[in-house]
């Protein structure tokens, strides 16, 4: 399923009850931007990349209208799904162009004229009556502004996480305008655990996951039905990737865990995490059938790559079974580019864990997904404190680093292999150089490689002569070369600064 399309749908999802209007148009349906009754100036209509035909040469100005839409039952926001690489706002009123204002809907660029994306404000929600819906658009005069292929009115809108997570932190960073933690390293402080005891997906978007209450003991879940690729993902609350406090805090470590139950054999729940922008999705799923575990990578274009098949240990085979309530928990760790599985059973014993190399950029959204049939989530848990200056690097404490270095920097070499280089605490000390087949398993190669005078970056292949540099972090310092000699434990001054 094309996620960018699917992402559609679950932002639209608004929890409405039955709605009953004669012949008047329900504005919490997805309305098509190209069934508008008027229209002013140069506006044009276009096939649309995602389906359809959306509306397109936009300029400041221009409006259109679509008439009898029934807002009796209550609106608190307006989402459009537009695709522009410029700047503008889209307002929208009711009955003529300049009519009572409902809300503006600013946009930013989405990368061009059909990548789409969507954008969502809250509305004033007194309104009532049947009424024509206009939107009005400004933004620069001297050029087109958007295209728009649909837009809908919301029941409910989180306006921002502190909305969703009381407590949740409004700090915003300048560099990258991302929330940020009043007392953390680029990442929410609390996290937060999801029962779903109120009976609804508060914290999440969802396509084809609902909220139900279980037979028998009265609480809540969240149910994936059908055969589908069903998911739900958080919009308010990620890792953030940027903070004030130089590079070494640019990313942050996270657990996501979850209580799985397949209501049937041929059900694959999972949980996982998606990059910021949606764009890629990484992802562990149980499978019953073949009982087994996958790690899974899905892009935005619709691609699906399975990254690991994992059947158990050597002598303790997995043995899924439905009806069964297993306990999932991931481990992300940037640093080491690792995710780490856990599986329980419903008496908290270790069923399965193993360790994996993705090369996700960031994890950032917390993910729920499950294809193939019936199965439920609950007791949902996102912690995004897992450890200190570990880094995950001691998984089954067997630490590949101690706790007086730091920096690691993972690349792979041209003969397969991956290589870390790490350096010391301290600003005249070493850099020392880790090898492995697998990006799993570690062995020390020396752990005096370099003298160094502060914090280096291993760059690979940059002027296309197929060899590895080093750039120290200070100015007008020496780049190192290697090309790979003894495990890259041979490096020569390149000459350049």
């Amino acid at each position: 399923m094309h996620f960018l399309r699917t992402t559609a749908v679950a932002i639209f999802i608004a929890f409405v009850t039955g709605y009953e209007a004669g012949a008047a148009n329900n504005p919490l349906n997805t309305i098509k931007a190209d069934s508008f009754n008027i229209q002013n100036g140069g506006l044009k209509t276009e096939v649309c990349s995602e389906g359809g035909r959306d509306i397109c040469s936009i300029h400041e100005g221009d409006y259109v209208a679509f008439k009898d839409f029934d807002f009796d039952s209550g609106v608190a926001g307006f989402s459009a799904r537009i695709a522009t690489p410029n700047r503008g706002s889209i307002e929208i009123r009711l009955d003529r162009p300049n009519g009572i204002l409902l809300g503006i809907c600013q946009f930013n660029p989405t990368g061009g004229w059909q990548n789409w994306s969507e954008v969502t404000c809250p509305v004033d929600n007194s309104q009532a009556g049947v009424r024509d819906i206009y939107l009005v658009f400004h933004g620069n005069s001297k050029r087109s502004l958007v295209n728009v292929s649909s837009f809908v009115f919301l029941k409910s809108i989180a306006i921002n996480p502190a909305q969703i997570l009381p407590g949740f932190p409004d700090r915003v960073d300048a560099a990258d305008n991302e929330l940020q933690a009043s007392n953390a390293w680029g990442i929410p402080e609390t996290g937060f655990t999801d029962r779903f005891e109120n009976g609804h997906l508060g914290h999440w978007n969802a396509h084809g996951i609902t909220v139900t209450k279980n037979a028998g003991d009265k609480n809540y879940s969240a149910e994936s039905s059908g055969t589908n690729f069903n998911f739900a993902f958080t919009p308010g609350v990620y890792i953030n990737q940027t903070d004030t406090g130089g590079e070494w805090r640019t990313l942050a470590e996270a657990a996501f865990a979850a209580d799985l139950i397949l209501d049937s054999p041929e059900a694959h729940p999972g949980i996982g995490f998606s990059s910021k922008d949606g764009k890629q999705w990484i992802y562990v799923t149980l499978n019953a059938e073949d009982n087994s575990m996958d790690v899974w990578r899905k892009l935005f274009d619709g691609s699906v790559t399975r990254i690991k098949h994992y059947v158990g240990a050597t002598n303790a085979p997995l043995n899924l079974s439905s009806n069964v309530k297993y306990r999932l928990q991931i481990d992300w760790s940037p640093y080491s580019d690792g995710l780490i599985v856990f599986l329980q059973d419903d008496t908290g014993k270790e069923v399965a864990n193993f360790r994996t190399v993705i090369d996700l950029p960031a994890a950032r959204r917390p993910l729920l997904v499950c294809s193939g049939g019936t199965a439920r989530f609950d007791n949902v848990k996102f912690d995004p404190t897992l450890d200190d200056w570990n880094l995950k690097w001691e998984w089954k404490k067997n630490p590949v680093l101690t706790p007086d270095v730091c920096n690691p920097a993972v690349w792979q070499g041209k003969n397969g292999k991956y290589y870390m280089m790490w350096r010391k605490f301290g600003q005249d000390t070493y850099h020392g150089v880790a090898a492995s087949s697998d990006g799993i398993n570690w062995t020390r190669v020396s752990d005096k490689v370099l003298k160094c005078t502060g914090d280096m970056n291993v760059v690979v292949d940059p002027f296309g002569d197929g060899l590895v540099y080093i750039t120290p972090g200070g100015n007008k310092l020496p780049w190192f070369v290697s090309d790979g000699s003894s495990d890259f434990t041979i490096w020569k001054n390149s000459g350049l600064n």
